[in-house]
């Protein structure tokens, strides 16, 4: 695994993508019909691109044949015909990385549609066009790494584009342990905005240009082993934790010069979370990006002192919260940090109001600030403010 980082990593940082592209690709072969007896004939015309090659697209400029693909959609997936339909939301973004929400039909043991049950997915990963051949490489599902033994170029041929409904399909194939995966047929169309909460984040419009794939690659979990009889060893905490101020659960960081950016924590996360103010010495001065999505199961958390932003869908879905304090020290804070967070009824400020992206918290929201806090108004976000003195 840490194989595949380090290629990712230099691979993005290197720019080598057009090299990889013609020198690691695998033939793709495609087979002609004779019109008089039936037989076939294959020949070699495409390129299948290989994980190297699909890692090395990433950030590099669009084809004029791919510009066409970048966008919002919704859609139905159908994995073979017995299967029930999957509904997806999609974005396929300008620098060839797409982040794909699966909502399936959750299934009993023999096989039926549990009524009102659905298995929620997102993933992440890359994608590209070539002709009228579609590329897909799934990296992250939700907070865990694709094990390597998944990770696959899967191929599709489109049947049907323009400029608001894509149609394609995916061939009958074979999976690791030789089981049959039948051909299924995808329906796209093109929408302004995404309406499941797992996509909210990115109705903006400068979500269609860029996402930091490999942030999200080295934030996720390892996949657990599939080997009978393999040990799963414990999580190392990523954070050092101090004395003064204990980090339960562990979380994810990233340094850049003397500041400390909180980047990730454990989904399994619950109760009462602490941030240090410092780790390895340093100050933790930002929230990150998605750093605590579906954290559901914490009821509060402690930002510290000297944090200055908090970044966008960073406590999104942290359906147990239901209370916290934003210190003075903040001075930005993102689209949807707070959204969807369906216990959060008090928010208090101990400073001035900071700069606020768009729908920031949840409709069940109130704002406290201080009186003597300045640049506050009767709204905030969107919701009511009123003086700590008048929280409940």
């Amino acid at each position: 695994m840490k194989k595949l980082v380090l290629l990712f990593a230099a691979l993005l940082l290197t720019g080598c993508g057009k090299q990889e592209q013609t020198d690691t690709e695998e033939p793709t072969p495609t087979t002609n019909t004779n019109k008089v007896d039936g037989t076939t004939n294959s020949k070699s015309v495409e390129k299948k691109p290989t994980i190297k090659s699909m890692l090395a697209i990433v950030g590099q400029p669009l084809t004029k044949d791919e510009e066409i693909f970048v966008g919002r959609r919704k859609g139905e997936y159908q994995f073979g015909p017995d299967k029930p339909i999957t509904h997806v939301e999609a974005i396929y973004r300008k620098d060839h990385t797409s982040s794909i929400f699966y909502l399936h039909h959750e299934l009993d043991e023999n096989g039926k549609l549990i009524q009102g049950e659905f298995d929620r997915q997102l993933a992440h990963g890359i994608w590209r066009k070539k002709g009228d051949r579609l590329y897909f490489l799934d990296l992250v599902f939700d907070d865990k790494k694709n094990p390597e033994k998944y990770q696959k170029v899967i191929e599709a041929i489109l049947i049907e584009s323009g400029k608001s409904k894509f149609v394609y399909k995916i061939a009958e194939s074979k999976d690791e342990e030789g089981e049959i995966i039948p051909e299924s047929i995808l329906n796209e169309e093109s929408i302004k905005k995404f309406e499941h909460p797992e996509m909210r984040a990115y109705n903006f419009a400068d979500t269609l240009e860029s996402f930091d794939l490999l942030r999200a690659y080295r934030n996720a979990k390892e996949p657990e082993p599939f080997e009978e009889g393999e040990e799963v060893k414990p999580e190392e905490p990523v954070a050092k934790p101090t004395e003064e101020a204990p980090v339960r659960p562990h979380l994810k960081y990233e340094t850049e010069g003397d500041a400390v950016t909180i980047t990730g924590c454990d989904k399994n996360a619950s109760g009462a979370l602490i941030i240090p103010a410092t780790i390895e010495g340093k100050p933790v001065t930002s929230i990150g990006f998605e750093a605590f999505l579906y954290c559901t199961s914490l009821t509060s958390i402690t930002i510290p002192d000297g944090v200055t932003s908090i970044g966008g869908v960073a406590f999104s879905i942290c359906k147990s919260l239901t209370s916290i304090t934003i210190p003075d020290s903040v001075i930005s804070i993102g689209n949807q940090a707070f959204f969807f967070c369906s216990s959060l009824t008090a928010v208090t400020f101990l400073g001035d109001a900071p700069k606020a992206g768009e729908r920031v918290f949840d409709e069940i929201s109130t704002i406290y600030r201080k009186p003597e806090a300045k640049g506050w108004g009767e709204t905030f976000g969107g919701r009511p403010v009123k003086l700590i003195s008048e929280k409940p």
